[in-house]
């Protein structure tokens, strides 16, 4: 085995689940800023590096400024970041030829390649749902993947589902984290019901019937949706007959205006419907922990991105029907030590998967 072939085998364990990082010094992420994928995967990974150790490059490959307040391990000033023969470079979710080029002319000053992504990109652009503008980065992603696949060392991956649709031999599964666990912030009203996916226009109009139905029927009821485009305007007729004091329709929101959204807001009871579609059978359970920071009691399709766990777990899955969600949640609503349970059960869920996440980068410590 040559010398190169040698360091590979060191660094990519991929059958252990983790990135051997004996001998780096640097970790390259290119990307859009800001980016839900990086905050709910990679983030995390990164948060007890040795200062200065993680630079950040936009999708063009120019320097990232991180806010002041960002964790010491990135680069304030990422035009110093120069590459070495000790630098991890990884490309997170949409891929470019120039990304490639630049790989390519840097190749021998990087250690190793590593590929990220959160989404069946051929699923996507095939996907009915997503909007043709959003389509166009995975299409690019897609008329590069041959090359891109025999360029990356290894390919993280956020399911097993996903994973397994990916042929590469170094392959590493990293299930999105919550981290740090927020404390209850015991203000969630079991009353309140959210629903926080502005994309999923085939999920939104499932809802909508549902939440106009229970909204009839418990006058205590209010209700807080995230919506883009035709749903948001749907959402915005069903406000106008039940009142916007009850139903509140938010616009699209940076990732950091979502954050700050999700700690104002006092909802009890998050919905995660989904379409059983080939695209989101791979997806991971985000909507869980978005569940846990509100401090409420989620309300799950049954489907493989929340029945991981099996269906013995306390939290409650449910059939596209839409008689069954409007029961579910009002169930919730009037049962106090039902909606504790369930609201428990996807706390001690987040706190599994916390507990077992595996280590990307293990051998690296402040």
């Amino acid at each position: 085995m040559s010398d190169d072939g040698t360091r590979k085998s060191r660094l990519f364990r991929a059958e252990l689940g983790s990135i051997s990082c004996d001998d780096i010094e640097q970790i390259v992420v290119i990307g859009s800023w800001p980016n839900s994928s990086f905050s709910y995967y990679l983030e995390p990974q990164f948060e007890h590096l040795p200062a200065a150790s993680i630079r950040l490059l936009n999708r063009y490959l120019a320097p990232h400024t991180v806010p002041d307040d960002a964790p010491s391990c990135y680069q304030r000033n990422p035009e110093t970041g120069a590459l070495n023969t000790r630098t991890i470079v990884v490309i997170n979710r949409y891929v470019k030829g120039s990304m490639l080029r630049w790989v390519e002319n840097n190749r021998r000053h990087i250690a190793a390649l590593v590929y990220f992504t959160d989404d069946d990109m051929a699923a996507m652009a095939r996907d009915k749902s997503v909007p043709l503008i959003k389509k166009q980065q995975p299409l690019k992603t897609i008329a590069h993947w041959r090359k891109l696949m025999s360029t990356v060392d290894c390919v993280v991956a956020s399911t097993k589902e996903l994973a397994g649709r990916i042929e590469h031999p170094n392959k590493i599964i990293l299930p999105p984290v919550l981290h740090p666990m927020p404390a209850q912030n015991g203000r969630s009203d079991p009353n309140h019901v959210a629903y926080l996916a502005k994309m999923h226009k085939a999920e939104h109009a499932f809802l909508q019937p549902i939440i106009e139905k229970c909204m009839a029927e418990h006058d205590q009821m209010r209700f807080s949706v995230i919506a883009e485009g035709q749903s948001e305007r749907a959402w915005r007729r069903i406000a106008r007959r039940i009142g916007p004091d009850r139903l509140h329709v938010v616009g699209p929101q940076t990732l950091n205006g979502y954050f700050r959204f999700l700690q104002s807001l006092d909802a009890g009871i998050s919905l995660a419907p989904l379409e059983d579609t080939p695209l989101n059978r791979a997806r991971s359970a985000t909507k869980r922990y978005d569940a846990v920071r509100l401090g409420a009691a989620g309300l799950f399709a049954d489907l493989t991105p929340y029945t991981g766990y099996g269906h013995q777990t306390g939290e409650i899955y449910l059939p596209a029907r839409p008689d069954d969600w409007q029961e579910a949640i009002s169930v919730l609503m009037s049962d106090r030590k039902q909606w504790e349970f369930t609201r428990n059960a996807s706390r001690v869920l987040a706190l599994t998967t916390l507990a077992g996440l595996p280590k990307l980068f293990p051998n690296q410590s402040a």
